[in-house]
């Protein structure tokens, strides 16, 4: 189940948005979140992020910055970076070996 969140919008194509504190934490049945932020926007969301310990944190081009990455893995976060979109479409999105 896709649960989209979004801090600006109510809904994504009529789906409701669910705020980020609402999502459960502490390695509960949140496996992927995938990431379109700047740097400057993910930076304050990384404790949050390491409170849900979902499996993985997939940032996408232009989220994948180095420092971001180091800093996600430092939170204790499994990070795969890539784009989703790519992804699905070369039978890779639901790989295992994230780092």
């Amino acid at each position: 189940r896709v649960v989209p969140v979004n801090p600006a919008l109510d809904a994504v194509e009529g789906v409701p948005v669910t705020p980020l504190e609402a999502l459960p934490g502490g390695s509960g049945p949140v496996d992927t979140i995938t990431v379109y932020l700047s740097a400057d926007r993910l930076r304050p969301l990384i404790p949050e992020l390491a409170r849900i310990a979902p499996r993985r944190v997939l940032l996408n081009p232009g989220a994948d910055e180095a420092e971001m990455v180091a800093a996600l893995r430092e939170a204790g976060l499994k990070v795969q970076t890539g784009c989703t979109l790519v992804l699905l479409d070369q039978g890779r999105f639901e790989r295992h070996d994230v780092a």
